[in-house]
């Protein structure tokens, strides 16, 4: 049985805002505040997820995996498991 705790031994898919220490996965600071940003851009600021991943491109945010474009399908990720994401949602109204 697996639980929140587990022992992990390699990096992989390990999610955005997250980090691997000593084999445990653990809360990335700098990565949960760029996690932040990105549902503000999506809720607030009303960004599509192209738009957020060329802004974060632009503004050279690194990447999980260190790259240096970031991609829609990473950010629409990212906002699924923060349980945001509406398909095809509305642009919001620009004043």
């Amino acid at each position: 049985r697996k639980t929140v705790a587990m022992k992990v031994r390699h990096k992989a898919n390990i999610e955005y805002g997250k980090k691997l220490v000593s084999g445990h996965v653990s809360g990335h600071k700098k990565e949960t505040e760029i996690k932040n940003a990105i549902v503000n851009m999506y809720l607030d600021e009303g960004l599509s997820v192209t738009a957020i991943a060329r802004v974060l491109t632009q503004m050279k945010v690194p990447t999980k995996k260190r790259g240096k474009k970031w991609d829609h399908s990473v950010v629409t990720d990212i906002l699924k498991r923060e349980a945001v994401y509406q398909p095809k949602r509305q642009p919001k109204d620009k004043k």
